[in-house]
């Protein structure tokens, strides 16, 4: 991974160096988003440890906005679904995520049982 990062990401972002992609590609912290935000994290992820899993897992004990979802088993970024793995069901679970975001901020504060 840390070759990726030092020949492929950090130059393709301008960046001298690795460790300065690193530092600028950290989040910002979580209990500042303002907006919905859905995270979907796969257990036995081949890219991110079990261990980092779980500690992004509780930006929404920060944070009413954030929503997260573990799956027990999945690649990195996709779903597949059934046995013949014919449609990626992530799709499925974004769509719906936006259109219940549209929905609640077309709404008033009171008809979304927001807090004032």
């Amino acid at each position: 991974m840390e070759d990726l990062i030092f020949h492929l990401m950090a130059p393709s972002h301008g960046f001298d160096n690795h460790k300065a992609y690193m530092h600028y590609a950290q989040p910002a912290d979580p209990s500042t988003i303002a907006v919905p935000c859905l995270n979907m994290f796969t257990m036995n992820d081949q890219i991110i440890s079990r261990e980092n899993i779980i500690m992004n897992g509780m930006y929404h004990t920060t944070n009413p906005n954030i929503i997260t979802v573990h799956n027990r088993r999945g690649t990195h970024v996709i779903r597949w679904e059934g046995l013949s793995a014919q449609t990626c069901w992530i799709s499925k679970v974004c769509f719906e995520f936006f259109r219940a975001t549209d929905i609640v901020a077309s709404m008033n504060r009171e008809e979304a049982k927001l807090p004032k």
